[in-house]
């Protein structure tokens, strides 16, 4: 603790080199109605320096008190109980206008993170494990077929790289503030553009899926989407910086985190509701022109990801809101890092895994539309004469068409027809029920 008096500029230097009647007191907040009578808490004018007094009979063991004055003094005490602390400063004599300025620091065992905070390190050394055990799994499932892969599953592995990044300066950033009481401006810099570029190329991921399968979009949706993202994107930097700035003391009450809380909503349903938009258009396209059930059900798979990451994304802002880490009591201390951080962190990386299974390439992969173009042109040139042909000889342009359509339907053979049918069936309840609304 680093604190002195400033004392108001009518006032000379050296003024208050005597006066001793302001004090700063620390206590666990839990005894503050039996340490002080907010009534009177000051002796008596009569019995020399007047001084901020306790209520008679309170636990004097608790109460760490210090005489302030115009010089910078530095003083360390030693807290005998976990808990919330109280920091009074009370004025007890006749001078008016007085300041106090400094800085107080608390060191817990653990180091300078507040009691409840300090498993954040922990947890994000655990989510780093848990992306990059999503990113081996990418890499057994994709890296045989990497010249065959397309841009939607090479976008993948970025993701999976910078999630990693985040964790990590996440890590670096509480680690570091834990061991000197320093913010580092930098990691948390480096964390927050890598959580948003994450978070970003994630919905713009599952919005492209229909131009990946070769069905395009209205380009008019598509600017609308990329404004809606540019905005998800700056009101998430203002969210996130008020969720660790209360976190870590600055804000007493989530007033301000919900207010900053709105825009991300609104952004996010935005680009939420575009995306099922993006692929529930996607799979009648490729169901009505195409004729092609793969691309379908890939796209109600696709689907089915976005709702369940949507759905755990609102359980997660409920839970940064409803956080029981944050009240007084210190047996639940020990939830904070999941309900403030954690449960954001394992939604994305549950969405993450999801989509690197559905998206896997298969070995039926290489007569997808990704590469088929290329492959049935000199295929349809090689066909031998009476193969899939017309009487003399040669392939007709329907029969043709038809080749070209089965080879360019992107196959996932790991995929049951039963559960896609239960998953398609499923949309088309809610499409129309919504239809009927």
């Amino acid at each position: 603790m680093k604190l002195k008096l400033s004392p108001s500029k009518a006032q000379p230097a050296g003024y208050l080199r005597d006066y001793k009647s302001v004090e700063v007191s620390m206590f666990p907040l839990e005894y503050f109605d039996q340490i002080v009578d907010t009534a009177s808490f000051c002796s008596a004018p009569g019995s020399g320096v007047v001084r901020f007094v306790p209520r008679p009979g309170s636990p004097q063991d608790v109460i760490v008190t210090h005489t302030l004055r115009d010089d910078e003094e530095t003083h360390v005490d030693a807290l005998l109980m976990s808990g919330i602390y109280v920091l009074l400063v009370t004025n007890c004599g006749g001078v008016e206008g007085l300041g106090v300025a400094g800085t107080v620091s608390v060191r817990n065992p653990h180091g300078y993170l507040q009691a409840n905070e300090h498993r954040k390190t922990g947890m994000y050394g655990w989510l780093t494990l848990l992306y990059m055990a999503s990113f081996l799994l990418w890499v057994g499932l994709y890296a045989r077929r990497w010249s065959r892969l397309s841009l939607l599953q090479s976008e993948l592995m970025s993701i999976h790289l910078l999630a990693v990044g985040e964790c990590l300066a996440m890590r670096w950033l509480y680690s570091d503030l834990n061991s000197t009481g320093e913010f580092s401006e930098t990691c948390y810099s480096l964390g927050t553009a890598m959580s948003l570029a994450k978070t970003c190329m994630l919905l713009r991921w599952a919005a492209q899926a229909p131009q990946t399968l070769g069905i395009d979009i209205e380009p008019e949706s598509d600017l609308k989407f990329q404004v809606a993202l540019v905005l998800h994107a700056g009101a998430a930097i203002h969210f996130r910086s008020s969720l660790i700035a209360r976190d870590l003391g600055a804000y007493g009450v989530d007033t301000t985190v919900g207010i900053c809380a709105v825009p991300v909503i609104i952004t996010g349903m935005a680009l939420f509701g575009y995306g099922l938009y993006s692929l529930e258009s996607g799979r009648r396209h490729a169901l009505e022109k195409q004729r092609a059930q793969d691309p379908a059900r890939l796209l109600v798979l696709t689907m089915a990801v976005l709702v369940v990451a949507g759905i755990a994304a609102v359980a997660a802002l409920v839970a940064q809101f409803a956080d029981p880490g944050r009240g007084t009591s210190v047996s639940k201390w020990g939830m904070h890092a999941m309900f403030s951080e954690g449960f954001s962190q394992v939604v994305c990386a549950l969405a993450l895994g999801l989509s690197t299974l559905v998206w896997r390439p298969t070995d039926a992969d290489a007569q997808s539309q990704r590469y088929g173009k290329v492959q049935v042109e000199a295929d349809l040139e090689s066909v031998p004469v009476g193969a899939a042909a017309g009487i003399d000889g040669e392939s007709t342009k329907p029969e043709q068409e038809l080749l070209r359509t089965r080879i360019d339907a992107p196959t996932h053979c790991s995929v049951t027809g039963a559960a896609v049918a239960g998953l398609q069936r499923i949309f088309d309840v809610l499409r129309g029920a919504l239809r009927r609304a």
